[in-house]
């Protein structure tokens, strides 16, 4: 009962943000795409005169706001797997980071390191709804228990960001995209990526006609610019 008071409280929020302007697109993305997204909203804004509305989080929440009826014409989840059984189209790649806080005097740490010590305090996404965290799990290990005391789960990466840029936890697993963005992280390591899976963003056209212009806009070469200035690879 209470999962779905909670998920139905998530939905309820999407469609307050969205019914004001029955005619805008609403695209539904991961958390860690949201500088990018906001950049190339404005230009869609100018160049085709229409409104878009963001709704930003972890993308396995999206995931449930959209199977449970929510208004998103566009969905842009940092994980494959959740466009299975939709159309969709590779659009970016990314990659992980170990990070530290800035004034942190914690130094070449490394994730193999972090798998055996209890005394350091590790924020990373919620596997069972954050990519990122799904990731975190790969690299960590299966024997590693995310469960144990020193491991805080985000609802998205940018907690597990901001977590570590106010030292409320020593070190995060975050994408480098995230990273990149805060002057009060360091980075420890860049994770190899032959240790986790790939990371990918689809982008999902849930009405085919609504998203379409903005789709077309997401593969443009000025969105392939800004997408590179936050640290996206874009797939061509």
């Amino acid at each position: 009962m209470c999962k779905k008071i909670i998920l139905s409280f998530l939905v309820g929020l999407l469609f307050a943000g969205c019914t004001q302007k029955d005619d805008a697109v609403v695209v539904g993305a991961a958390a860690s795409l949201k500088n990018a997204l906001d950049e190339i909203g404005q230009i869609y804004k100018e160049q085709y005169g229409e409104d878009i509305i963001f709704s930003y989080a972890g993308s396995g929440t999206l995931a449930l706001q959209i199977e449970h009826g929510a208004d998103i014409d566009v969905f842009i989840p940092a994980d494959k797997s959740y466009a299975d059984g939709y159309t969709s189209r590779p659009l970016l790649s990314n990659s992980l980071v170990l990070i530290k806080n800035k004034d942190s005097n914690i130094k070449n740490l490394t994730v193999s390191d972090i798998a055996k010590m209890d005394e350091i305090s590790l924020a990373i996404g919620n596997p069972e709804s954050v990519p990122a965290g799904k990731y975190a799990k790969e690299i960590l290990g299966d024997e590693f228990n995310i469960n144990r005391g020193n491991v805080n789960l985000a609802t998205d990466v940018v907690q597990v960001l901001n977590w570590v840029a106010t030292n409320n936890m020593d070190v995060g697993i975050v994408y480098l995209t995230d990273a990149l963005l805060s002057d009060d992280v360091e980075i420890l390591e860049y994770v190899d990526p032959n240790i986790h899976s790939s990371i990918l963003y689809p982008v999902v056209s849930l009405d085919n006609e609504k998203g379409e212009a903005f789709i077309e806009l997401l593969f443009s070469e000025t969105s392939k610019d800004i997408f590179n200035k936050f640290g996206f690879e874009r797939i061509e």
